[in-house]
């Protein structure tokens, strides 16, 4: 009888194991599942967080042209008493002058309101800016009545460019306050560092009301 028994009990056990059931203190192990990351489309369309914008395209580059200089007829000034006064060649150190150009300012002595000139340039480079200056003389009539001040001189700039031949014949007129002048006439290349190419020392005229 103990024989059967245990026979009966081995024949349990082995059941046991063959069905796979284990005992039950016996712990499972659950491997950790994996989530996905969220795609930047997900994570776009998630609540509360807005999607990034596009950056705001830069404007186009906008390339003005140069306004070509017009020779046209000069008008002599007829309505004034004139004086003429030649430009000369600026030289190095206080300038930096071009071999072989010159310069005349025909102005009325005695003008309303602005300065009044036919200037004539040739020799110059070729469609060039230049400043025509009105420059004053520290202690000198007219000095404290031009508008712009360097180094205790008044000055007063107008920009010009010349033309395909390096050259400029223009009237002009610079507004200026009252006041007897005794001033430098000057030819400034503005794009190398306002250097003098052309100059007269002496420019005598008055401005009225």
């Amino acid at each position: 009888m103990k024989t059967v028994y245990i026979l009966f009990a081995v024949v349990i056990i082995s059941c046991f194991g063959c069905s796979g059931i284990k005992p039950t203190n016996a712990t499972k192990v659950v491997p950790e599942e994996k989530v996905p990351l969220p795609t930047p489309i997900e994570k776009a369309r998630e609540p509360n967080r807005p999607a990034s914008l596009p950056e705001p395209p830069l404007p186009p580059t906008v390339e003005l042209p140069v306004q070509p200089h017009v020779k046209k007829e000069v008008r002599p000034l007829d309505y004034c008493q004139k004086g003429t006064s030649l430009l000369f060649i600026m030289s190095p150190p206080y300038g930096e002058g071009i071999p072989g150009s010159s310069g005349k300012v025909t102005y009325c002595l005695e003008s309303s309101g602005a300065f009044q000139a036919n200037v004539t340039l040739n020799g110059l480079k070729e469609s060039h800016p230049y400043a025509l200056s009105l420059n004053g003389k520290v202690g000198s009539p007219g000095n404290d009545c031009l508008p712009e001040k360097y180094n205790n001189e008044g000055f007063i700039n107008r920009m010009i460019q010349t033309d395909k031949d390096g050259s400029y014949k223009e009237e002009i007129s610079i507004r200026l306050k009252p006041c007897e002048y005794i001033v430098k006439f000057l030819v400034k290349d503005v794009l190398n560092d306002y250097k003098v190419v052309l100059y007269n020392d002496d420019l005598s005229f008055t401005i009225t009301k």
